[in-house]
């Protein structure tokens, strides 16, 4: 049976305990994405608020990454690193000086970072799921509209699909009404023969 070496740090007001093995292996620290992200944004400085990475960490222990693309482009702007993260209930980090345009939409990724007073190295989280803001809202459809639009090609031939159905449709109807028009005349004159 291994036994654990525990690690006291003292850093200012806050008490940090690492675990190592006996064989002074640390024990591997994970990191999710955040999660359950609300974002705040107000001219150049955004807010993001989310579930604490930890409970047993403080907030001193995480900084956030953000990447964002505006849907025009296929590469990531190169991520910004928070300028700090507070909370614990609820956990919140800022980010300010990013010069996003409010009517474009924008997709963004984070990601958690583990800070080496804390971890012993610097651990990252993956990055977290993408997330669609227009006008500094969340949203589930900006990015389909400009999809929409950019596809102008596929959106113009629906279109003329729909509208050839729908006249070959009004042909088939007027067709089908001067046959059973016509066969009521005949029969009507046939009769009075």
């Amino acid at each position: 049976m291994a036994s654990t070496w525990i690690h006291i740090i003292i850093l200012g007001s806050c008490l940090l305990v690492t675990q190592l093995n006996a064989v002074d292996e640390e024990e591997a620290f994970i990191i999710n994405p955040p999660e359950n992200v609300t974002i705040q944004w107000h001219e150049n400085d955004i807010t993001i608020y989310c579930k604490n990475p930890d409970i047993d960490y403080l907030s001193i222990c995480y900084e956030m990454k953000m990447r964002f693309k505006s849907s025009n482009t296929n590469h990531w702007e190169k991520s910004i690193v928070s300028l700090e993260c507070m909370g614990f209930i609820p956990f919140y980090c800022t980010f300010d000086g990013i010069n996003l345009d409010p009517e474009k939409c924008y997709l963004i990724e984070l990601q958690f970072l583990g800070l080496r007073h804390c971890f012993n190295e610097d651990i990252e989280s993956v990055w977290g799921p993408n997330i669609s803001l227009v006008k500094g809202m969340d949203s589930d459809t900006c990015m389909k509209n400009e999809d929409i639009r950019k596809d102008s090609v596929s959106y113009g031939f629906a279109n003329l699909l729909y509208i050839s159905s729908a006249l070959l449709l009004v042909v088939i109807f007027i067709t089908s009404l001067a046959c059973a028009t016509k066969r009521y005349v005949l029969a009507f004159f046939f009769f009075k023969l």
